[in-house]
């Protein structure tokens, strides 16, 4: 059975992001967007997809913080109801 793996990156304007994703290694998307700072700037991002079973898998998103330590601001859980 073949899996899909996919990241979508929210955004509240309309702007593609530049650059397009860097890598995709094992599940996980390096990538740069918006830093949410409000000045424009573009800071990296790290999407980690866990698969714990065919029914059950996570996501996770990080940033690197001031010392540039890979801090995760969200996780999202994701079960198929049978």
């Amino acid at each position: 059975m073949g899996r899909n793996i996919e990241s979508r990156v929210p955004s509240v304007n309309f702007e593609p992001l530049t650059p397009p994703p860097t890598s995709i290694i094992d599940g996980a998307l390096d990538t740069e967007g918006p830093s949410f700072t409000g000045d424009g700037s573009l800071v990296r991002y790290l999407d980690i997809i866990e698969i714990e079973s065919d029914d059950y898998w996570a996501l996770k998103s990080r940033a690197p913080d001031k010392e540039r330590t890979w801090v995760e601001f969200m996780m999202a859980h994701y079960r198929h109801k049978t």
